[in-house]
């Protein structure tokens, strides 16, 4: 079950998943096959301060973890849990703004 999206052209995301997988599976479906790409093009809409560019950072660092296992390096990050990390930064913006 899912959506067919292999005749569209753009993927926004606004609201963003934990794991890059679920991005690179959205922007799969749109993209097709390798024979049948297309050019679509994918925007993620990030707005400063917020919770997104949060877990974009979040992302980006799995990405980067993720390269380096496949690769065979060793990933010096990967035992870290970014999400209490996440929790950290929110409840330290939400004591700034109550000042």
């Amino acid at each position: 079950e899912g959506l067919d999206m292999t005749k569209a052209g753009y993927v926004i995301f606004s609201d963003f998943g934990w794991t890059p997988a679920y991005h690179q599976q959205c922007e799969g479906r749109v993209y097709g096959r390798l024979n049948e790409c297309h050019g679509a093009v994918s925007y993620y809409v990030v707005g400063s301060d917020t919770i997104e560019e949060w877990i974009q950072e979040i992302l980006a660092r799995k990405l980067k973890i993720i390269e380096q296992i496949v690769e065979g390096n060793d990933a010096k990050d990967a035992g870290k849990s970014m999400g209490y990390e996440l929790i950290k930064k929110m409840k330290t913006e939400m004591r700034s703004r109550k000042k």
